[in-house]
């Protein structure tokens, strides 16, 4: 990002609404952008608990290739929802059903 790092973690509970877009760039891009709302108008400055020497003003704008969108989409396909525990969610619930099915087999005879 232009060599510049950014650090936009606020510990307080500020009232400045952050809007993410994504949209088609040139050719086979994707624009992503975060900008800070107050009171209506973007471009405002990150609340003063995000705020460090690194920071800068709002919109943060980056373009990635869609291979490159490709690839993150993958790895966030794949890893969030094991992330969030669902896979040991399903697997439980498949247990469960297995059992309950077997339960009501043995019933039958």
């Amino acid at each position: 990002m232009n060599g510049k790092s950014y650090d936009l973690v606020s510990s307080t509970n500020e009232t400045t609404e952050k809007i993410f877009s994504a949209k088609p760039g040139d050719g086979a891009t994707i624009l992503f952008k975060l900008d800070y709302v107050k009171d209506g108008h973007g471009g405002q400055l990150p609340p003063p608990s995000a705020v460090t020497e690194r920071s800068s003003a709002a919109p943060i704008e980056f373009e990635v290739q869609a291979g490159e969108w490709e690839v993150v989409a993958s790895v966030m396909k794949e890893s969030l929802p094991y992330l969030a525990g669902w896979n040991q969610l399903m697997d439980i619930s498949s247990q469960n059903a297995m059992a309950d099915a077997e339960g009501r087999d043995q019933d039958q005879y």
